[in-house]
């Protein structure tokens, strides 16, 4: 559906199943007898309808909608609005096209996660955002607006699946190690797209991970258009991401490789991530290919075989080096003192249930038991690795190779509950942050736990760019009320997150009751940043408020008003009343707030006006007074006539002629 602003689309749209009838009539009935304004249905999602209309249609008008699924015996029905409509004439033909958006979201009609429209609108959207990084700007319009396209698409995927991985493999592209739906069903052109966009940042899979915020989406991408900074070692561009402050996605963590029937995924790519592109990487990768080609012919099997037999025919105890069985099936000769990797996995795990129960006056010597039988393999790193993986997964405190580090200490509890937290749905971590939020901030920044503190608000902040109007209501409500917590315990990190979060969502805000909201949170981000010193910051901040102010929008007449209000609770904050001093003795940096608050700062201006012992630093900041315009003047003249101390009556009538326009 067409909106202003950015379209967030937290159900995609998709042309609907055959057998779904739509029928739309006409609120009031004006039509002839009620008929069916739908013509042809172009698409459909939980949230709205885009057809083809019988007739004309005004915008804003209201109607009603019964809808009837396929191999439903009952139909839904809601009520909706007119969000946009449009006259179309080409070479002849005319249509008149019409967007109407319901008045509740009609869940049949939403595209299940995973199904070919959810993962077509990722594609598209991801192409989209590539294509607009590398035209612009991150920071630019045009990217904010399509990337929160493609995150919201992502955010849907994964509100039901933990991760989102896109594989690049010889036999096409792999989402979550399954190969796409029949062609005709997902464009061939975006698998396309997407199998270029993997080629061109030479990396093999994109993972992307529940709690995935816009922020790293954005700076994710635009690493992926820059090729990742030329960097060739999947390793080492995580490393990279992560000090861009980029949890949530990763590149090159799973790899497939096609043997046989079926696609094999490399379990141990860690690994092979860390042998970068060494000599023997190298060599595993044109064994790769080579297997690729054979299992492309159909002779996957048999290459499999003479490649093990040229192998063994070369080094004859190649096996028994490996661990493995020999040719004729028996477990080769071991030599004395030497122990079966059976037998030590069996002994590993009883180890790791003896550590649960017994006291832990024995568990050194139990780990010191675990370590000998590590080593015993330690001739086989694979093997070796594979034995502590083991005995990490049936008790983490029975790794030998920790045997003398002290036992490791208990996850704070206000950790583990926002961990908790995090882990909930949407509605529920709003809901409980909310409530908890304050105290959670307290307890992290007590704690020095600065990137959970982090983790946590971008759990939020993401939100205030949903698709839905309420819950961009109830997380910014949340978020404000966090902002007694934000003040006493934030990292300079959180804050920064916290102020570019607040920023972008207010950009695009459009209702008038969140716009509210946000813009206090500015006014309370404005503050703070003075408080802080940061005068640089808060300055951009109030020009942004300004900005709003002066825009003159017939779609939103509400937002100069709120944008005013917010500049003028900035300036009667605790934060500006410290900058008195500051003003009165021409300091630059002050003087440059002043200008940003503009009219907004008339009052302040005014007292000083009233208190200056001088003509000329009267006349100072009368300057200021008309330089803001007219609204400054207007406020200047009502004070005037509420003033009765003499002494103050007679400084305004001074400075009036210099504080005109």
């Amino acid at each position: 559906m067409k909106a202003g602003g950015t379209e967030r689309r937290k159900y995609p749209r998709y042309k609907p199943e055959p057998g779904t009838v739509i029928l739309c009539t006409r609120d009031d009935l004006s039509g002839p007898g009620g008929a069916n304004l739908v013509q042809k249905v172009i698409d459909v999602s939980a949230l709205g309808v885009c057809f083809v209309s019988t007739g004309p249609i005004a915008e804003g008008a209201a109607v009603n909608l019964d809808i009837t699924l396929p191999g439903s015996k009952s139909k839904t029905t809601t009520r909706g609005r007119v969000r946009w409509a449009q006259f179309l004439e080409s070479k002849g033909r005319e249509a008149n096209v019409c967007g109407v958006e319901f008045d509740t979201v009609v869940e049949g009609l939403g595209a299940k996660v995973g199904s070919d429209s959810a993962l077509l609108d990722i594609f598209l959207t991801l192409r989209v955002a590539v294509a607009q990084l590398r035209l612009y700007p991150k920071e630019s319009p045009q990217v904010l607006k399509v990337v929160t396209d493609n995150y919201h698409s992502i955010h849907s995927f994964l509100e039901v699946s933990n991760t989102l991985t896109l594989s690049k493999t010889p036999r096409g592209l792999l989402v979550n190690g399954k190969p796409l739906p029949d062609r005709g069903t997902v464009s061939e052109s975006l698998e396309g797209a997407m199998l270029s966009i993997l080629s061109d940042s030479s990396v093999k899979s994109i993972s992307f991970r529940k709690g995935l915020t816009l922020d790293e989406l954005i700076t994710f991408l635009h690493a992926l258009t820059k090729k990742f900074w030329d960097v060739k070692d999947g390793k080492e561009i995580n490393r990279r991401l992560r000090d861009e402050r980029v949890n949530q996605v990763t590149v090159d963590e799973v790899q497939y490789v096609a043997l046989g029937e079926g696609d094999i995924v490399i379990e141990d790519a860690a690994r092979k991530l860390a042998g970068g592109e060494t000599e023997l990487a190298k060599l595993l990768g044109n064994l790769d290919q080579l297997m690729d080609s054979a299992s492309n012919g159909g002779m996957a099997s048999e290459a499999r075989l003479q490649f093990m037999k040229r192998l063994v025919e070369q080094d004859p105890k190649l096996l028994e080096a490996a661990g493995l069985r020999s040719a004729d099936g028996k477990p080769g000769d071991s030599e004395d003192g030497k122990v079966s990797f059976e037998h030590a996995r069996e002994a590993i795990g009883d180890l790791a249930r003896l550590l649960k129960e017994t006291p832990s006056t024995a568990h050194s010597q139990l780990r010191n038991v675990g370590r000998v039988l590590i080593e015993a393999f330690k001739h086989n790193p694979r093997l070796s690795q594979l034995m502590e993986t083991i005995l990490a997964e049936q008790s983490a405190e029975a790794q030998p190779a920790q045997a003398a580090d002290a036992a490791k200490p208990a996850e704070a509890a206000a950790v583990g509950r926002t961990r908790s937290i995090m882990n909930l749905n949407d509605e529920d971590r709003i809901q409980a942050l909310a409530q908890e939020g304050n105290g959670l901030l307290d307890e992290l920044g007590a704690l020095k736990q600065g990137d959970v503190m982090r983790q946590m608000m971008g759990s939020l902040s993401g939100l205030l760019l949903d698709r839905v109007s309420r819950k961009r209501l109830a997380v910014s409500r949340a978020m404000n009320g966090m902002r007694r917590g934000l003040e006493r315990a934030a990292t300079a990190e959180v804050e920064d997150a916290f102020e570019q979060a607040v920023r972008t969502a207010i950009e695009i805000e459009r209702d008038p009751t969140i716009y509210s909201v946000l813009a206090d949170m500015t006014a309370f981000v404005a503050d703070l940043r003075i408080r802080r010193g940061r005068y640089d910051h808060a300055r951009s901040v109030l020009e942004l408020l300004h900005r709003h102010y002066q825009i003159k929008d017939p779609a939103f007449p509400q937002r100069g008003e709120l944008a005013y209000i917010a500049l003028e609770r900035v300036a009667g904050g605790v934060g500006f009343s410290t900058l008195s001093e500051k003003v009165r003795t021409g300091d630059p940096e002050a003087t440059r707030i002043i200008e940003a608050l503009d009219a907004a700062a008339t009052r302040f201006l005014i007292r000083e006006i009233k208190s200056a012992e001088t003509p000329a630093r009267r006349m100072h900041f009368a300057s200021f007074i008309a330089r803001a315009g007219a609204g400054a003047a207007t406020v200047l003249m009502d004070e005037l006539q509420k003033t009765n101390v003499p002494s103050d009556v007679l400084h305004l009538i001074e400075v009036l002629p210099y504080a005109m326009p």
